[in-house]
């Protein structure tokens, strides 16, 4: 499933596309919603934005349309759809020189722009990453409610921090050099904001470079290497199980954890929490 990073990168190709121009076309698949499609045509798009993983795109004619991905649904941004593909099509917005095509997406919904904050999932989802400072991120590390619970399945809870998912927990955590067991009571001041700092800069860094969460100088070492390796690359850990950890002696360890796949380097685990409790 597409991440934070990459939903919102989705939405600013849309933009690019269509933002401000008169729709020539709209096309909707599924029956309920074949009568807005009239509503839509000459409209401009005025925003394209997210929220976590979900998409709104807002048009001068004050109505919205909010969709999500979910496991198996893709953008196209093109002048005609993509060839050789069994997927079907769920929505096309047409402009005067590119459209959008969405593929695969189960949960299209069309409502007035001002009730789009009413749908259930918007209103249950915590801060999203991309929009908010560290110190806000850490303001959500420090509420109550959360103390209690495992890294491992806050940094998978959308209600908690808005756009997180599999790689990014394990990339976040691994840089932390924190457990998915470790509870947020078990962790002090210090190591809080140190996290919030790690969580926006990753998050960050991956929609800026489209999917890398190394940084610049490990990611011109793995080049001159000729790595190419899609996780090899990008990744300080995700999907790089046996692999040499970049920050010491140790190797990357695949585990389960919250039944998602997680990547880990216990020597740094377990140095970084002797260290915490001296």
């Amino acid at each position: 499933m597409p991440e934070g990073p990459e939903t919102r990168r989705d939405a600013d190709k849309i933009s690019r596309a269509l933002l401000n121009v008169p729709l020539k076309e709209i096309y909707f698949k599924f029956p309920k919603l074949k009568r807005y499609e009239a509503d839509f045509v000459g409209t401009k798009l005025i925003l394209s934005t997210t929220k976590g993983k979900g998409f709104v795109l807002s048009f001068d004619n004050g109505l919205s349309i909010y969709c999500h991905l979910q496991l198996y649904g893709k953008w196209h941004i093109g002048k005609s759809p993509k060839l050789n593909t069994n997927r079907e099509i769920r929505m096309e917005l047409q402009g005067p020189k590119k459209s959008a095509f969405l593929y695969s997406a189960s949960t299209i919904e069309v409502l007035p722009t001002d009730k789009i904050y009413s749908i259930p999932y918007i209103k249950s989802l915590g801060p999203d990453v991309l929009d908010i400072e560290y110190e806000e991120v850490e303001n959500v590390l420090n509420q109550k409610k959360y103390q209690n619970r495992s890294l491992g399945i806050l940094f998978l809870d959308q209600k908690f921090l808005a756009g997180m998912g599999n790689y990014l927990r394990s990339e976040i955590l691994f840089q932390a050099k924190l457990s998915p067991n470790a509870k947020l009571k078990d962790l002090n001041i210090e190591c809080k904001r140190n996290l919030a700092k790690i969580a926006k800069d990753t998050v960050m860094r991956s929609y800026k470079t489209g999917g890398y969460t190394v940084d610049e100088v490990l990611l011109e070492k793995r080049k001159k290497k000729r790595i190419s390796r899609f996780e090899s690359l990008r990744f300080y850990a995700f999907g790089r199980v046996g692999k040499d950890c970049p920050f010491c002696e140790g190797k990357i360890v695949k585990e389960n954890s919250q039944g998602r796949r997680f990547y880990s380097c216990t020597q740094c685990i377990d140095k970084f929490a002797a260290q915490s409790t001296d």
